[in-house]
């Protein structure tokens, strides 16, 4: 299931009330930049609010809410609050775990790592200790 939420802001200004929302697909969001972006900004730009606009600016001012959570973003949502934060470490845990066991799947012919904690740890820190090492010799380029 795929991991949506949606996030609005209720505000006023000149004495009219509004709630701008946007549904975020969370997935596509971590799969594209790495994590969630700045939610102001993601629903002024979704509702059509200028940056530069006064309604922008009373819009900053209030804290984005949340409602209707589905997939892996209901672990992570209390019915008010979303851990944006927790989010993203468990989406990016599971992306891992997704490659790794598909490593050990097609060279060790095991579907299912969780029946083999210590060949999961090991495959994951081979693999996390394989970015270290890529990202170091890209910083040394």
């Amino acid at each position: 299931m795929k991991s949506r939420i949606t996030a609005y802001i209720e505000f006023s200004f000149k004495g009219e009330l509004f709630a701008p929302a946007v549904t975020l697909d969370l997935d596509g969001l971590m799969e594209t930049k790495g994590h969630v972006p700045e939610l102001h900004s993601v629903i002024a730009q979704a509702s059509g609010f200028d940056h530069y606009s006064y309604e922008y600016e009373m819009m900053e001012a209030e804290a984005v809410r949340f409602k209707a959570a589905e997939g892996l973003a209901l672990e992570f949502f209390d019915g008010e609050q979303f851990d944006i934060e927790g989010f993203e470490s468990r989406w990016q845990e599971n992306r891992l775990m997704n490659i790794v066991q598909g490593v050990a799947r097609k060279h060790l012919a095991i579907d299912d790592l969780q029946g083999h904690p210590e060949l999961g740890a090991a495959l994951r820190d081979a693999y996390l200790q394989g970015l270290s090492a890529g990202q170091a010799m890209d910083d040394a380029s």
